[in-house]
């Protein structure tokens, strides 16, 4: 459902050609001198590209049956002003918490 990637030095998306076990290491532990989720503070993690994800069609298919996660469970960064989404959602939430 999805592709796992990141930035290229010429600033596109490009998938990495490696194992799932790779691809989250290189998420957990960082991965080109950028902090991964397991060695970075909420500021860092709020400004690392440490990895994209392109969906795939099924992906896209499978997004639509769910719907938008921002509308769903809101802005985890609503209250960090550089961080926020740019359109106007509520707060973040926690799934029981979701009207």
């Amino acid at each position: 459902m999805i592709e796992l990637g990141g930035w290229s030095d010429d600033g596109r998306f490009e998938v990495w050609d490696v194992s799932v076990d790779e691809a989250l290491h290189r998420i957990a532990y960082g991965y080109q001198g950028e902090a991964g989720y397991l060695n970075g503070d909420t500021e860092v993690l709020g400004r690392t590209e440490v990895f994209r994800a392109n969906l795939t069609a099924l992906g896209e298919e499978r997004l639509s049956e769910l719907g938008d996660p921002y509308d769903n469970y809101g802005d985890p960064w609503s209250e960090v002003p550089h961080l926020r989404i740019a359109r106007t959602v509520p707060p973040w939430r926690e799934v029981d918490d979701r009207p």
